[in-house]
């Protein structure tokens, strides 16, 4: 009996070393400020979310499309990535993040949603940024010029 736990063990740990080896973790893409300025647009899509192993299972999720901010225009060149894990901004102390954002996300179906009484602005599919590690003072916002 003894013996068949110890198989059953050696089974599940090299089962589990295949799965893990298999699902590499990349490290989100980088942007970085210049001259004291990081300049973006973010542009909120659906986008098909891979890395499934059932080719019929192709969930969509909502994430963004992240650039450096065009000169004029709010789109992104094509084939720019939306990665569903997000992207890394790199500043410095005192430096100034300029985001555009944009939702392109489609509009829900107001009969779906349980609290459209309470805000009919849901029906729209707002969006808003979700950071982390992000270290603001918490001092009153300051007009920012719009970029030249």
């Amino acid at each position: 009996m003894r013996l068949h736990g110890i198989i059953f063990a050696l089974f599940a740990y090299t089962a589990w070393a295949s799965a893990a080896a298999a699902a590499v973790v990349e490290e989100p893409r980088v942007f970085s400020s210049h001259d004291g300025v990081l300049d973006l647009l973010m542009i909120a899509r659906p986008t098909r979310i891979d890395g499934f192993d059932n080719p019929n299972f192709r969930p969509v999720g909502w994430a963004y499309e992240v650039c450096a901010r065009p000169a004029s225009g709010d789109q992104c060149p094509p084939g720019t990535p939306a990665p569903y894990g997000g992207v890394r901004l790199a500043l410095q102390p005192g430096d100034l993040l300029r985001v555009r954002l944009v939702n392109a996300l489609p509009p829900v179906d107001p009969a779906s949603l349980d609290h459209q009484a309470e805000d009919p602005l849901l029906a729209l599919n707002p969006t808003n940024l979700h950071t982390h590690g992000l270290i603001v003072d918490a001092t009153a916002n300051k007009a920012i010029p719009p970029a030249t």
